[in-house]
């Protein structure tokens, strides 16, 4: 999943999903917030277990991988550390 702030204002995207067809209906049920208040910007989203075809437990382990790019006029980046 990707989320941006972009000039044209928020924006989300599946770049990959294995489910043929289902892409579209997955993104509807994902809820963003995203914009910026001074010098920060804020992304509050909100992914639903049902959308990643989870039912959390008690005790269950979840991994995650979260990576922010930064773009203040000069390129976007071209990878991270």
């Amino acid at each position: 999943m990707s989320f941006g702030l972009t000039k044209q204002g928020p924006a989300k995207a599946f770049e990959h999903l294995c489910e043929c067809g289902r892409r579209d209906a997955a993104l509807a049920e994902v809820e963003c917030n995203m914009f910026r208040k001074g010098d920060t910007t804020c992304y509050r989203i909100a992914i639903p277990w049902k959308t990643l075809k989870l039912k959390p437990f008690p005790g269950m382990v979840f991994g995650m991988n979260f990576i922010a790019n930064d773009d203040d006029g000069h390129g976007a980046p071209t990878g991270w550390a």
